[in-house]
């Protein structure tokens, strides 16, 4: 897992430039093959987070059991420019969110990469 010196997923190619977190989860499928037929299992797999660099389109999986986000929900914003929901850098429990003051934040979008400012009322977790 490539990462910046702020600690950001980055490109293999691109190291400049962070990698945008795809939302959701998805699976890597499981695949039965024998000496003619290939079944795929869709209830077996692994299921993963992805992430993909928006300038050559290059894509890393990490296992989603091995990150919090399969057992805990995360705080959200959606880009301004794009419409695409990311991870937002600051984030904290339900609890401590509804007695939080997030004003005027600027955070970058991981899928298109314009920066602008975010609000409380700008969150939301799933």
């Amino acid at each position: 897992m490539p990462k910046d010196k702020q600690d950001r997923i980055v490109c293999v190619t691109h190291t400049d430039v962070p990698m945008g977190r795809i939302p959701g989860f998805h699976a890597l499928t499981k695949v039965n093959k024998n000496k003619s037929k290939v079944s795929f299992m869709p209830s077996s797999g692994i299921p993963v987070v992805a992430f993909a660099c928006n300038i050559c389109g290059y894509i890393e999986t990490y296992s989603a059991v091995k990150t919090d986000e399969w057992s805990n929900v995360r705080l959200y914003v959606k880009c301004k420019t794009c419409g695409n929901d990311f991870i937002s850098p600051v984030q904290m429990n339900e609890d401590g969110f509804h007695s939080s003051k997030i004003t005027n934040n600027s955070y970058q979008c991981l899928f298109c990469g314009k920066m602008d400012t975010y609000n409380k009322e700008d969150h939301f977790f799933k």
